[in-house]
């Protein structure tokens, strides 16, 4: 590649620039400039466009009614959204640091410094993770999963949390900005941030959280589990087969090893979604077990602050149960080797694999056209139309949340023999790679 440059597509949908020539996605035509078009797709799986994707299931039934815990109100949500089907795992969070917590000696090394806890090497309980360099230029650090990497990740704050949610919002890419998106944290720490109106990936509220595991489901008034695994009796702690099961601590009997006595050496994580037969009312895995959960609901504890509730069951501890008292809380600076976090995002994610770009190639030369969509119709966020006309390219994607809607974008392809065009899932950018490859 010769160079590669980024489009951002406007948030206003503009009007459809028509030039004299017209080719719809999966067909070509050639221009009167005698400039021929040649459409090839290339499709990928991934469940989203960026370098980590997180399977969610859809938390629908808006406006269920809430329950009383313990005097509170919990479990009223009014819209339709979707929860992480997994706890964010140790591969994933090695992901996002070797992305944007390479240096700790630029403007950005507190912030740096605060997305890794040695911890997560040196308590062997829960060790995921492993760091080496030394944060400079020279040296960037680097990190590397200890262990199975679909264990859950510990020893994460809530700003940590945060700043893994704002990566995602902003499309989990090697340049997404981690300080602002779903929270706005500006290189900071305040304990009383808050989720951003139009965030696309966030941490559950408490009523989110308590939802997604406990309500039935159905009717508004189905009422609610006691247990995060469908099911009005406590789960087994070992079985992972069984259908009532999780990794939490019970009657001082440690799951993994099933013996009372704490072993410094054992792991004590199970990868998510190892009790497969024993999911939440909507799909979840692991609300009832593993780790607790970061929500982002504030529960005001006097001179410490504006703690943060946590919930669901842990390896080494219990309160997977709906009415658990007190509700448990952290200060958003808290790390445990107890505590990690699941993401929840906007309704209109699919956790089913699907076609996430479409790439065209524009050849300028005299060869015959040829169409590559086979005439399948695109998804919404994807390229629906685009001219040429001596060497200026127009494209058209459309809406996701509004297939009808269209955003365009032109620029020119100058002398380039080829270019690559390509749209992200979501439509919000174009990439363009000028090549040297030659028709």
């Amino acid at each position: 590649m010769n160079t590669i440059t980024r489009f951002a597509l406007s948030s206003a949908l503009c009007a459809l620039i028509v030039a004299p020539t017209l080719a719809v996605a999966g067909g070509g035509s050639a221009s009167k400039n005698k400039v021929n078009v040649r459409v090839k797709n290339l499709t990928s799986t991934s469940t989203t466009t960026g370098l980590v994707g997180i399977e969610t299931v859809e938390v629908g039934d808006p406006g269920n009614y809430p329950t009383a815990i313990n005097g509170q109100s919990a479990g009223y949500v009014g819209t339709t959204f979707r929860m992480a089907k997994y706890e964010v795992t140790i591969g994933d969070y090695v992901t996002f640091l070797n992305t944007v917590a390479k240096r700790g000696d630029g403007a950005n090394a507190t912030v740096v410094a605060a997305l890794y806890d040695s911890r997560m090497a040196t308590d062997l309980n829960v060790a995921g993770i492993a760091r080496s360099g030394s944060g400079t230029e020279a040296s960037p650090y680097t990190y590397a999963a200890i262990g199975d990497p679909k264990k859950p990740v510990a020893y994460v704050d809530f700003f940590s949390a945060a700043r893994f949610a704002n990566w995602m919002h902003n499309g989990a890419t090697a340049t997404a900005d981690i300080e602002s998106g779903a929270y706005n944290l500006a290189g900071g720490f305040s304990q009383y941030v808050h989720r951003q109106s139009g965030a696309q990936w966030w941490i559950p509220s408490h009523d989110e959280w308590f939802k997604a595991a406990y309500f039935k489901g159905g009717p508004v008034d189905a009422g609610y589990w006691m247990f995060p695994t469908r099911n009005n009796t406590i789960p087994a702690n070992g079985d992972s087969a069984g259908t009532n099961a999780a990794n939490f601590l019970l009657n001082s009997v440690y799951a993994v090893t099933g013996a009372t006595a704490l072993d410094s050496v054992q792991n004590y994580l199970t990868a998510v979604g190892t009790f497969v037969n024993s999911p939440g009312p909507y799909g979840t895995f692991d609300q009832g077990g593993n780790i607790e959960e970061w929500t982002d609901d504030f529960q005001y504890s006097g001179q410490f602050g504006a703690s943060r509730i946590t919930r669901g069951g842990a390896w080494n501890s219990g309160g997977l149960n709906d009415d658990v008292d007190p509700i448990p809380t952290a200060l958003p600076s808290d790390r445990s080797n107890k505590i990690g976090f699941r993401l929840a995002r906007v309704a209109t994610d699919s956790s089913t694999p699907s076609t996430t770009s479409r790439v065209f190639v524009v050849s300028a030369n005299n060869k015959a056209s040829s169409a590559g969509n086979g005439g399948t119709g695109l998804n919404p966020g994807q390229v629906t139309q685009f001219t040429v006309n001596k060497g200026n390219f127009t494209i058209v994607a459309s809406d996701p949340d509004s297939p009808s809607a269209r955003a365009t974008e032109s620029f020119n392809t100058g002398s380039r023999k080829t270019v690559y065009i390509s749209v992200d899932l979501d439509g919000s950018s174009i990439v363009l790679e000028d090549t040297s490859v030659r028709f």
